[in-house]
């Protein structure tokens, strides 16, 4: 039992760490982000266990559960803080240093039941790429629970508060043609939660993520109900990044996106809220981002979206490139706009449930479509107050596809 808890405060100046590793009820502050630097250093220990990825902050990976489901006592990982620190993850120092058993260097890394991280600055982080396991990075991580059966059992509820934080610079690492090294800069995770007995709280607000190319900028897996508002993105691969587990009652407004290539990107979802968002979208000259030229990309199996009263825009002094793919809003896949149940017989019904998309204001270099992914994969959307049904097939409902 690590008992009520411990407040370690750092005054103002540099710290070299070879990693904090958290407790339950733990804080850890420092005066103020640039004031206090805590750098990841390589040590004896990562030499001999050949550490394949560093953090500066970590806490929770751990078993919360013993063989019979048993809460563990003192794993509860609850009421963490982490607030006014730089955190260098220092990858091309511990690249140097480690050689090739480091494979990622990051910020913070936590699995946790409740926890506030607020002010602060992550720099430095590093991925080697080459393989699809080493490229991403995540500067700042915070999950109750992992989409992984041999990991930590996590939490069924959790409260997620983000707010006030910097992510900057490109992700360090080797600048491969393939599988080159990539960020989310923050990301909240969640798996598989009861919505009633379960619920997870996210908030990530008022953060400010820029000058990574080379990835998106702030993403989720397996959210249950976040909020996502008031950030400012750019200069990144994409702004926001939704495309892994069934992500729903997701509000995202109110952010911006600017000097990005993408905008937002979101797989397998329902009930998302993306309104009052401001998107700069600017063409990909690097090759490295070949689909994701659009301010919003709504992809398979997702319904019952509102996408209203943001706008969307190109950088001034912008002019149309012949053949290129930016588009405002881009709609494309399987299964969007349509739930699939089965009734006591195993017989299929489907659930109509539209996209409602309206009220946006859309620069005219950028066109918005919608096409399904093959024909017979119908598509069902509301754009500005009226309805289509696209079958992906020409006279067979509205047709093969849309363009507004």
């Amino acid at each position: 039992d690590y008992g009520p808890g411990l407040r370690l405060r750092f005054l103002a100046g540099r710290y070299d760490t070879g990693g904090i590793g958290l407790r339950p009820n733990w804080w850890v502050e420092g005066a103020g982000m640039d004031l206090t630097v805590l750098r990841r250093v390589p040590t004896d220990r990562d030499r001999r266990f050949r550490t394949p990825q560093c953090q500066v902050i970590l806490g929770g990976w751990v078993e919360q559960q013993d063989a019979g489901g048993q809460d563990l006592v003192g794993r509860d990982y609850r009421n963490l803080r982490v607030a006014d620190l730089t955190l260098d993850a220092n990858w091309s120092g511990l690249k140097n240093d480690l050689g090739a058993s480091v494979k990622k260097a990051s910020g913070l890394a936590l699995v946790c039941r409740e926890a506030e991280v607020v002010r602060v600055k992550v720099t430095h982080s590093g991925a080697l790429g080459g393989r699809a396991a080493w490229q991403e990075v995540f500067p700042i991580m915070v999950l109750s629970m992992l989409d992984d059966p041999s990991g930590p059992a996590g939490y069924g509820s959790s409260v997620i508060d983000i707010h006030d934080c910097v992510v900057e610079g490109m992700i360090e690492g080797p600048d491969r043609a393939l599988n080159f090294p990539y960020a989310t800069g923050i990301l909240v995770g969640h798996r598989d939660a009861d919505p009633v007995t379960g619920p997870m709280e996210v908030r990530v607000h008022h953060n400010e993520v820029r000058g990574m190319l080379n990835g998106v900028a702030f993403g989720g897996a397996y959210v249950k109900s976040a909020v996502f508002e008031h950030n400012r993105v750019s200069g990144c691969g994409g702004g926001f990044n939704f495309d892994t587990g069934g992500n729903r009652n997701v509000i995202i407004r109110d952010n911006e996106f600017l000097d990005c290539i993408g905008g937002g990107n979101v797989v397998v979802g329902s009930n998302f809220q993306i309104v009052s968002n401001r998107f700069q979208i600017r063409y990909d000259v690097t090759g490295k981002f070949s689909g994701w030229n659009s301010a919003l990309r709504i992809r398979d199996y997702t319904r019952a979206f509102e996408i209203r009263g943001n706008r969307i825009e190109v950088p001034p002094g912008t002019v149309a490139r012949p053949g290129a793919q930016t588009a405002g809003i881009r709609v494309y896949g399987s299964g969007i706009g349509v739930e699939w149940s089965r009734d006591e017989t195993s017989a299929w019904h489907a659930t109509i449930l539209r996209h409602v998309i309206a009220d946006n204001l859309i620069d005219p270099l950028l066109v918005n479509h919608a096409v399904p992914a093959k024909p017979g994969d119908w598509m069902y959307l509301q754009i500005d107050g009226q309805n289509f049904d696209l079958s992906g097939q020409a006279g067979v409902g509205d047709g093969v596809s849309h363009e507004w």
